[in-house]
Order: structure tokens, then C-alpha cells, then sequence
């Protein structure tokens, strides 16, 4: 689903879901997302109830607090089994959608491992340094590696009808506590059916 409201989809979005659980528990609270996730990516997302946590979430993520790491299916066998891609990412000439590697873009830094190989894909484990639109999709499509099931970038949906990628990690410092908290996420059934069938 999508995170929030758009021309496209102004209902059934994560922040509507949100809205109607907070006016069920008859709470005041409103919806602040500080870590969003494309509406094909599965995964954890990390939302503020009010303001003043955003405000102190989005410092500490502009800060390299919060640590996100996801696991993706991508097309072929990487060269290198780990490494970083660091290439600015801008958005593509005549699309509202769709980025692409540009020199004229903001930095993004994107760091890799090959979990494992199979015959013609491979599941990465990534975590992101910089937080830009599409940053995983962008920079494994322009290495000549889309993600299964991403048709913006050129993936083939023969054995997953969505981009494979899933957020399952999450960790950050409560801003009001300070507590270091951690959250996991196992692979979806899409992903897992994959992998299960490969």
C-alpha cells in the first residue's frame, strides 16, 4: 500500500490507517513519517505520533541515527560480493516518477552484501547511508543488477509480481527515553516463496 495520500491513492494508505486507529483509541495523536518505504517495498517503517518526535527522529536520521538494512532479490551475480555504491541520484527527465544515476543529483551511498547466489539472481543484504527516492532500485539497476519484480528499472516479473525488496531491520533512539531500540522483520511470503522454489 501506499504511505500516504496522493491524486493516485487518496484512500487505504498507511497514514488513513493511522488516522482511523488513533481516532478508535480516541488518542490525539496524527501521523509523521520519518522513514517511508516505497508502496511495492514490504518491510518495517518508522512513524512519529506527534511533532516534536519527528523533529528529533528526523535530526537524528539526518545524523546517520537511525539504521535501516534490507534484504533484496536482484537480477544476475554480482562481480564484487560486498561493496558500496556511491553515485547522486536525480530525478529522470520527463518523469515525476522515476530517478536515475546524474551527476547533477544528491549524493547517495549504498552499502552491499551477497548473502547468497542462485542460478539467476542473488539476495543482498543493504543498508543505506543517505536516504534517497528509489536509492536501492536506482543504484543495483544502474550496475546492471535491477531487483526481481521491478518493471520501473527493469526487472523481470517471471517470479515476483513487485520489487524484492524488504526494510528487516530498524533501529533508532527513542527521542523521549533515549532507549536504542531494534526492530526485525522476517522475509515476506513473496520473497520467502522465491527463494523456497529456486
Amino acid at each position: 500500500m501506499a504511505v500516504i495520500p496522493s491524486i493516485h491513492h487518496p484512500n487505504g494508505t498507511v497514514a488513513n490507517g493511522l488516522l482511523a486507529h488513533y481516532a478508535k483509541q480516541n488518542v490525539p495523536f496524527t501521523v509523521h513519517i520519518v522513514t517511508r518505504l516505497d508502496r511495492d517495498t514490504s518491510g518495517l517503517m518508522l512513524v512519529a505520533k506527534h511533532r516534536y518526535s519527528h523533529s528529533i527522529l528526523a535530526d537524528s536520521q539526518q545524523h546517520g541515527e537511525v539504521t535501516r538494512k534490507y534484504r533484496a532479490m536482484v537480477e544476475g551475480k554480482l562481480k564484487n560480493k560486498h561493496g558500496t555504491f556511491r553515485a547522486p541520484i536525480a530525478r529522470k527527465d520527463g518523469s515525476i516518477i522515476e530517478r536515475e544515476i546524474n551527476t547533477k543529483g544528491k549524493s547517495a551511498i549504498t552499502h552491499y552484501i551477497v548473502e547468497k547466489e542462485f542460478s539467476h539472481y542473488s539476495l543482498v543484504s543493504v543498508q543505506l547511508e543517505t536516504g534517497r527516492t528509489h536509492q536501492i532500485r536506482v543504484h543495483f539497476s544502474g550496475n546492471g543488477h535491477p531487483l526481481l519484480g521491478d518493471t520501473l528499472y527493469g526487472g523481470a516479473t517471471t517470479t515476483i509480481s513487485r520489487q524484492a525488496l524488504h526494510c528487516n531491520e530498524l533501529s533508532f533512539k527513542h527521542p523521549v527515553t533515549k532507549e536504542w531500540l531494534e526492530f526485525y522483520s522476517e522475509l515476506p511470503v513473496d520473497m520467502a516463496a522465491v527463494m523456497k522454489n529456486s
